[in-house]
Formats: structure tokens, sequence, C-alpha cells
């Protein structure tokens, strides 16, 4: 994916400004077709044809199992342009993107990584501690009045993720049962994998197949999906050799956004591929992401083609003037 992400922004096929474009398209298009969906679709109705993969589950708290992926990087992309040129639309236009993750899919990993990469990059990118001190209380502020607000309008909906949230603290620190089914069953999964862990650590025990007689399920005697546990998970289905190789794209990102020139470096794209990235290394750990490793395969590519510029400008293949015009043109 990096590669041919490559060929088509060397070749000219496409452009960043065109793939940049095609994101933002994607991020309003998938939220508002979303939110038609959950708005005048009955989830639990889809149960029976499509299955868990596509809503939580039969009963009438049953939610579609929406792929975020666009919709996140429309958060970062706004909420970091927002910061980038402190501009106040770019600010709002992010809040949309977070309501939507807050109040339609509302995960617990999601949320928490979400916030948590969206926080790390803005201290990290901003040398003057003095305005990151004035900066923090605006998010804390904007935050508690999303929350209050939440509180007001959707009261149910507030007591929902309250008791998702203890339950999965509860869950993880004492490894106690809580009324939280999803979170219950972390630690049931996660007991059935580990003796499977203990005897295939360096490959792993490999991928059971939903069309082959109900798939994990059965071969495992029980409700069993690796990717409910995370980083447990995928060393049950890989081992620790495909662990490894799965975390050298965190140290291939973060070698790529180094290099980087300066001028590149606050593209609106590359930051929001980098809050993405970021966000997903977070969330990994909890969640396993496997459905999501193309886009961040994407992203990547995104970093290694900007950071080959880098190299041509040593080259001399971009000229020192047109650095120098880059830099002027994002000062202004």
């Amino acid at each position: 994916i990096p590669l041919l992400t490559y060929q088509a922004l060397a070749t000219r096929t496409i452009t960043m400004r065109d793939l940049e474009r095609a994101l933002v398209f994607l991020a309003w298009t998938t939220m508002t077709l979303y939110l038609a969906m959950s708005i005048f679709l009955d989830a639990g109705s889809f149960f029976s044809t499509y299955g868990l993969g596509f809503v939580t589950g039969p009963e009438k708290e049953a939610m579609f199992k929406f792929n975020v992926v666009f919709i996140v990087f429309g958060f970062y992309y706004y909420a970091f342009n927002g910061l980038r040129r402190r501009s106040l639309p770019n600010y709002l236009r992010s809040v949309f993107f977070f309501l939507f993750l807050l109040v339609i899919t509302h995960g617990r990993s999601l949320l928490l990584s979400l916030i948590l990469a969206f926080l790390s990059l803005v201290i990290l990118w901003t040398p003057n501690k003095a305005r990151l001190l004035a900066f923090l209380p605006k998010v804390a502020l904007v935050a508690g009045l999303i929350w209050i607000g939440l509180f007001f309008l959707n009261h149910d909906l507030y007591g929902s993720l309250v008791d998702k949230f203890s339950d999965a603290f509860t869950v993880l620190f004492t490894g106690e049962l809580t009324g939280d089914a999803s979170a219950n069953a972390r630690i049931s999964e996660t007991v059935m994998a580990l003796p499977y862990m203990q005897k295939h650590w360096l490959f792993g025990s490999g991928v059971v197949s939903f069309q082959w007689n109900g798939g994990f399920q059965n071969a495992m005697s029980g409700y069993f999906f690796p990717d409910d546990i995370g980083i447990i998970g995928m060393v049950f289905i890989y081992g620790l050799l495909g662990l490894f190789l799965f975390l050298v794209e965190f140290k291939l990102a973060l070698s790529f956004s180094r290099r980087i020139p300066f001028f590149a470096r606050q593209h609106p794209l590359l930051d929001a591929a980098k809050g993405f990235i970021l966000f997903y290394a977070l969330r990994f750990p909890a969640t396993g992401l496997f459905d999501v490793h193309e886009a961040a395969l994407f992203f990547i590519g995104l970093l290694w083609v900007a950071s080959l510029a880098s190299a041509k400008i040593q080259t001399g293949a971009i000229p020192l003037s047109k650095m120098k015009f880059a830099i002027s043109e994002q000062k202004s």
C-alpha cells in the first residue's frame, strides 16, 4: 500500500491535493450516511441477515458497527487545522466529528485514544509552553460544555457512557465481572487464549475462517473474537514474530515524520495522517484494530512520500529557492 501510494504520487497520477480533497469528502459523506442510518434504520432488524459484523446484536439496543476511519481523519484534519491557523470555523467543524463519535459510536477505547492522541501532538507541536497553558483550559472548557450538554440533552446516553467506562476500568484493574457483557467477555476470551499463546508463542495459532463451521466460536467452544482482546488477540493469531513485524510500521512512521522538511510539516493532510497513526497506535493494545491496517499503511505511505522531499532538497532535485518560497508562504 505505501508503494502504490508512492507510485501514484510520483507519477502524478494523483496529487496530495487530490488525496486531501477526497479524504475530506469521504469524511463528511460517511458521517452523513452513518447519521442517517442511525436515525432512520433499526439496527436490530439487520442482525439476522448480516450478523455481528454489521450490528452489535439482535436486541433493541443494537447499534451499527460503523467503520470510522474517515470520520477520525476528519476530526484530526479540522482540529489540527484550527490549531495551526487559530481558526474557530475549523475547530467547530472538528466538534461535529467528535460529537458523532461520542453520541453515535461512543466506543470507550475509541474516545480515549482519540483524545490522548490529539493532546499528545498538541503538546509536542507547541514549543511555546505559555501558549500551550493558555490552550489546554480552552480544550477542557469545550469538553466540559459537551459533557454537561450531553447530560441535559440525553441523560440516558450520559449514564450509559459513565457506566461503560466505569465497568471497563473495573474489569481492567480488578479483574472482577461487572454488568457490562462486553467488558466481561474480555476476561473469558483472554482466559481461552492464554493456553494457545503459551503453546504457539512464536508463530501464533492462526486464523479460523468464519465460513468454516461457525469460525472461532465453534473452534474455541465459546464466544471468542481475537480483535476483542487487542494485543493479546494479535499474539494469539500471529505470535510474537507477527507482533514484531506489525510494530515495525510505527517505527517507520516516526522515522518518516522526522525526515519531513520544515515547510511541509504543517500541511493539514500530514497533520491528520500523524494524528490517525498515533490514534491507531494507542487504540491497538485494547482492540487490535484488525480491520483498519490498510488505512494506517496508507497514511504511513503519505509520510514516506513527504519525507522524500528532504532528500530531494539535499541533492538539488528541489531548488533551495523553492524551499525558501515555501517557508515564506507557510509563514504568511
